[in-house]
């Protein structure tokens, strides 16, 4: 993969340029690649519906859409409304990057055909467009309200505001694309974190100071982020890049459908964490009957799941700091410990089908409720960790977050006992 820098993009380029790279057979194996993909999703998502998740889902939705209205009606003009909605947009805008479904085997057998291959990577860009402009929508109809409501007469009418956002969300999914191109790596970390504080200071602009200002905004956006990314060295397709970006996307899925069904394959890399893989693992005595425990807090804490927790943890915190009234906290509180439950409920999943486990001279019995002892502390720790931040929020109204803190270890122990209930149930199922 020698860096190209004086092609014509494969996906924004024109005319006879675009005809002469798109082939239809290759073109046509995006289509099966992307049908095969949700054929195998929807195996899965029958059974995400049968367990009752979607309804759970939306009585949230009722809950949360209910206390919204309830936060809206004490609001008034004076109310810092850009702190909390441009996060939300900044999120929507810049996140994502197109879809591929590509495979290892392709830098055998695609690579040869490159030069042909712009309508393969033209339908996976179209695809994402359409998934992540609906989800920019998304989150338009969450803060439209809010952001109404204070800024009165001197909002943006909501047609013109979802056009800019539309118009903004396709060239931070162009941007990367070509971000995906880069041949250095921390080049692309560089530029992708700058383009993370420019959709923000854009965003800011729009909803805090108008329409104008936030068009000029989003244009000088476009303009530095579109120098920076046409003075760096790329690839013409960053093969080994887009297929590992495509394997992490894949975990995400079978991570989530875990939760409800049993995924043969869950891929994972295995971060160091040493700082806290460390003191953890000191508290754990080396006796044979505690192999499994070990096992499940290693593959917590160096693995994805840990990463997950994290952020959503970190978020979460966000939104019950800035949070008015106590239910609307309560609700953020409660929906981010139910969401990292459905998470952690993948633990015992990672190393089931792993024949070398079997060889281990510890009981198979060990696994489920280690397993479930830690996705309890993880989401008891969550729990603590949520409660604190909302005693420290400057109205605590106490004695709301000790009654948290009761709430989320009651949930944490309910939650561990219904756990190991649901696995051993699927052990003697299987």
């Amino acid at each position: 993969m020698r860096p190209k820098t004086g092609h014509k993009d494969t996906i924004a380029n024109g005319g006879q340029a675009a005809v002469a790279e798109n082939d239809p057979q290759i073109r046509a194996l995006w289509r099966k690649r992307c049908a095969d993909f949700w054929k195998e999703m929807n195996i899965y998502l029958r059974d995400v519906v049968r367990s009752g998740f979607p309804g759970f889902v939306l009585l949230l939705a009722i809950v949360a859409s209910i206390g919204y209205g309830q936060v809206l009606k004490g609001i008034t003009s004076d109310f810092p409304q850009a702190w909390i909605t441009v996060p939300i947009v900044t999120i929507a805008l810049a996140a994502g990057r197109p879809r591929t479904f590509l495979k290892n085997a392709d830098t055998m057998f695609l690579l040869p055909a490159e030069s042909r291959s712009g309508g393969y990577f033209q339908a996976g860009f179209r695809y994402s467009l359409l998934i992540h402009a609906g989800l920019a929508m998304a989150a338009v109809i969450v803060v439209w309200p809010l952001y109404a409501r204070v800024q009165g007469t001197d909002s943006v009418p909501l047609l013109w505001l979802a056009i800019m956002l539309l118009l903004y969300k396709w060239s931070n999914l162009l941007a990367s694309w070509h971000e995906s191109r880069l041949t250095v790596k921390s080049t692309r970390v560089g530029i992708t974190a700058f383009r993370w504080i420019l959709n923000f200071a854009a965003a800011f602009a729009l909803f805090a100071h108008g329409m104008l200002w936030g068009a000029i905004a989003a244009l000088v956006a476009v303009i530095v982020i579109g120098l920076l990314l046409a003075a760096a060295p790329k690839h013409r397709i960053a093969w080994s890049y887009l297929i590992e970006l495509e394997k992490r996307q894949l975990a995400r899925h079978y991570r989530f459908y875990s939760g409800f069904t049993d995924v043969p394959h869950l891929p994972s890399q295995a971060k160091s964490r040493a700082w806290l893989m460390k003191p953890i693992t000191r508290l754990i005595p080396m006796a044979q009957r505690q192999t499994y425990l070990f096992l499940f807090t290693a593959t917590f804490v160096r693995g994805e799941l840990f990463g997950i927790v994290s952020r959503l943890t970190i978020v979460a915190a966000i939104i019950v700091a800035a949070l008015p009234g106590t239910a609307a906290k309560a609700a953020a509180y409660g929906i981010t410990l139910a969401v990292t439950g459905i998470q952690l409920s993948s633990l015992a999943e990672y190393h089931r089908h792993v024949f070398w486990l079997k060889l281990y001279p510890a009981g198979e019995a060990q696994r489920i409720p280690a397993a479930a002892d830690i996705a309890g502390v993880a989401l008891l720790a969550q729990a603590a960790v949520l409660a604190a931040v909302w005693a420290c929020a400057p109205v605590a109204a106490w004695p709301a977050p000790a009654l948290a803190v009761a709430g989320g270890a009651a949930w944490a122990a309910a939650f561990r006992l219904l756990l190991a209930r649901r696995l051993r149930r699927k052990q003697q199922a299987g």
